[in-house]
């Protein structure tokens, strides 16, 4: 005797059913987390910008706090399927938007207010007392997505996208998509469990269809270094940091990759469908701490009487130079190399300004420890893909410092010579040459401890303290 699974007891949704929607939900939520992360580095605008890095980490939160109550209602997470043709086209057809207006349009006078009028359906047919524990995720999750229709719906009265050219009629294309993907069903069945049709983690996700990886869109208030950007008036032929145009300068400086590293992080959300669900939240939640430094930074600018755009930009960043390898090589240079070698700049920061600017000093103190955490999640994702054959890193540690090195060093000497009031245009990238990434003379302290804590061996970190001019400091 086959036994039969109630939809609905007692006026109430049953376990089977509320299991079922949150499935559903689960999809939408870690879905739209990946179409939005595909859509930063083609969004130039910084405030647009910053906020989709926002609703995408937001959004990371959703679909995991849905992942984990779904486990608790008799459902296991293998259960979770691909999704059918017309549920993906409703994501694909997004991806592929003409544009970031058509893209904005339709998330936010369509998408995400179906998923909110789904999450309301759901509270109304719950019970208090019997399943509190779904009720109380939906509160939060349901707030979140409210303010995120109306940030959004607010930027299409601001930006007139009703006026751009063949938005409406794209929006009433989309609506259909949509209405046809049914994406929150009604079952009431058991999941059907597939072999393999949840991918390798139990994700639902699947490989997109995308066209060649995007240069990074950036503000239009940036330019890239040249002779003839004007030198900044608080700048007397120096960067360094007695003036505050020097201090500007060098806080301007991490504008580029702090946009670099959550564009690279939300593109390997993006990308990449065959990771642990966990390593989507980690580059959602990189993605989101970036996304904070340079808010933080851009107030601090203003602070001294600058603003985005008063300092060039250098020609390449760590997005355009790392972004054409695989994620292993992505993780490596990005975070092992580029994020690690951060650690002891800005302890040399605090230390240079925490005397003459404690508040300056304060930002580079807590930007240090977020990046720790950023360095060791990153090695710990590239040690996934490597395993721990110690040969293997450290071949590719040097091989990655190479690769990252001529236009990595040529664009730091194409600003240093714009501070000078030089022509930075004599500077080319050209084959590296020099230390290996074991010997380099990094010239500032290593940050040991700090070194440590973002996953560096001990041994490691001794062979960069002896390599280095600067010592040591604890962090």
């Amino acid at each position: 005797m086959e036994l039969k699974v109630a939809s609905v007891l007692n006026g109430r949704l049953s376990v089977r059913r509320t299991s079922n929607v949150l499935l559903d939900l689960f999809a939408v939520e870690a879905n739209l987390m990946r179409s939005i992360a595909g859509w930063v580095a083609r969004t130039g605008p910084t405030e647009i910008k910053l906020e989709l890095v926002r609703q995408l980490y937001e959004d990371s939160r959703h679909a995991d706090s849905l992942r984990s109550r779904i486990q608790q209602l008799r459902t296991s997470l293998s259960w979770t399927t691909q999704p059918p043709p017309a549920w993906r086209l409703a994501f694909d057809v997004l991806d592929a938007a003409p544009t970031v207006q058509h893209f904005l349009a339709a998330l936010y006078q369509c998408l995400k207010p179906a998923l909110c009028a789904e999450y309301r359906r759901l509270r109304r047919a719950s019970d208090i007392f019997s399943d509190e524990p779904t009720l109380n995720r939906l509160a939060w999750i349901l707030e979140e997505e409210e303010a995120h229709v109306q940030w959004g719906r607010r930027k299409f009265r601001e930006l007139h996208l009703d006026a751009v050219s063949g938005v409406s009629q794209w929006l009433a294309d989309y609506a259909q998509v949509l209405e046809d993907a049914a994406l929150v069903g009604a079952s009431s069945e058991l999941p059907t469990s597939a072999q393999g049709a949840a991918g390798k983690h139990d994700t639902g996700f699947w490989q997109k269809e995308f066209a060649p990886l995007p240069r990074s869109v950036k503000d239009p208030r940036y330019s890239i270094v040249s002779k003839d950007f004007p030198l900044h008036p608080a700048i007397a032929a120096t960067d360094d940091l007695s003036t505050s145009g020097g201090v500007a300068n060098r806080l301007h400086r991490m504008l580029p990759f702090e946009y670099s590293t959550l564009e690279a992080c939300s593109r390997n959300i993006f990308e990449f469908c065959d990771m642990p669900w966990r390593f989507y939240l980690d580059m959602a939640r990189i993605a989101w701490d970036e996304r904070r430094h340079a808010i933080t930074v851009i107030q601090r600018l203003n602070e001294l009487d600058s603003d985005v755009g008063d300092f060039p930009l250098p020609p390449w960043t760590a997005y355009e130079i790392v972004m054409s390898s695989d994620l292993k090589d992505r993780l490596l240079m990005l975070h092992r190399i580029l994020e690690g070698d951060a650690l002891d700049l800005y302890v040399q920061r605090v230390a240079d300004l925490h005397a003459r600017d404690p508040e300056t000093a304060r930002i580079y103190d807590f930007i240090e420890a977020d990046e720790i955490g950023h360095t060791l999640l990153g090695q710990r994702w590239y040690f996934h893909l490597v395993g721990n054959d110690r040969e293997q890193i450290e071949r590719d540690s040097i091989r990655g410092w190479s690769s990252v090195a001529p236009k990595w060093l040529c664009a730091h000497e194409k600003l240093s010579l714009w501070a000078q009031g030089k022509d930075p245009d004599v500077a080319r990238p050209r084959e590296y040459v020099g230390p290996s990434y074991y010997e380099l003379d990094r010239k500032v302290p290593i940050a040991r401890v700090g070194r440590q804590l973002a996953g560096f061996t001990p041994s490691e970190v001794e062979r960069f303290i002896e390599a280095s001019s600067g010592g040591s400091v604890e962090f």
